[in-house]
């Protein structure tokens, strides 16, 4: 079967309502056999086993999805561009809360409750990016994750470390968020802001800011062109791949 034809069953099948038969199907697209709907009822992922999730469990539909999004990464089909970005873009847009249009996503982002993540329009996300959404996570139009960018959302007590304070992190519209930064619980970053590799943002970024270093502090404005943000290039691919 071609990758196009692949690709057209797994939208059928997300159409369909992904409930444990039609997972089953789509795992077989992907190459991986031997699951069947019986077994993937019964499968636990990881943020079955979290607090939040005893309060608000999964659905049989966004269990398949989380297990659909991470099973792609087990594939060849997972380092296909025109298969996976599209086969990840169709997930997001049933399993998250909000999914703009033009969303991009490379391989090996993990999430514990995408029903908890908002995304706007022509939102890119590199390699390795980990979002904990459990305290809600909201990334502006024009967002780009550069690679291993981590967002928390999330502390714990010391003393019981089943207690948990949840706090939601918006980044703002334009926002850059460089290699291996960590955005924790609580931080809004502002329109057109940048976050430079390796930083540690603790508190809010006000619009068009870069900051950088641990904890992150400010560095300089932004340069912004004439015209306004808007008129800066924020396409993650070239001769903006999937974003048109």
């Amino acid at each position: 079967m071609k990758i196009s034809e692949k690709l057209d069953e797994f939208l059928k099948l997300c159409d369909d309502g992904m409930n444990c038969d039609n997972a089953a199907k789509a795992m077989r697209l992907l190459g991986i056999d031997g699951y069947d709907a019986e077994d993937l009822a019964s499968f636990k992922l990881w943020s079955d086993y979290l607090p939040l999730t005893e309060e608000h469990p999964f659905t049989e539909e966004q269990r398949n999805y989380h297990i659909l999004w991470e099973a792609v990464d087990m594939t060849l089909l997972g380092m296909n561009c025109d298969f996976s970005i599209p086969y990840r873009r169709a997930i997001a847009e049933k399993l998250f809360k909000r999914c703009g249009k033009g969303f991009i996503c490379y391989d090996r982002c993990r999430f514990n409750l995408g029903q908890n993540i908002e995304i706007g329009d022509y939102v890119s996300i590199n390699s390795g990016a980990y979002i904990d959404s459990k305290g809600g996570v909201e990334i502006g139009d024009y967002t780009m994750f550069a690679e291993n960018v981590n967002i928390f959302t999330h502390s714990h007590g010391e003393e019981n470390h089943m207690e948990r304070t949840y706090k939601k992190v918006v980044i703002g519209p334009y926002t850059m968020l460089y290699v291996n930064c960590l955005i924790l619980p609580g931080v809004t970053t502002g329109k057109g802001s940048i976050v430079a590799a390796r930083s540690v943002v603790s508190h809010d970024v006000p619009e068009y800011t870069m900051v950088a270093g641990t904890p992150a502090k400010e560095v300089r404005k932004r340069l912004i062109p004439e015209g306004g943000i808007e008129n800066t290039n924020h396409y993650m691919l070239r001769n903006r791949a999937f974003q048109e």
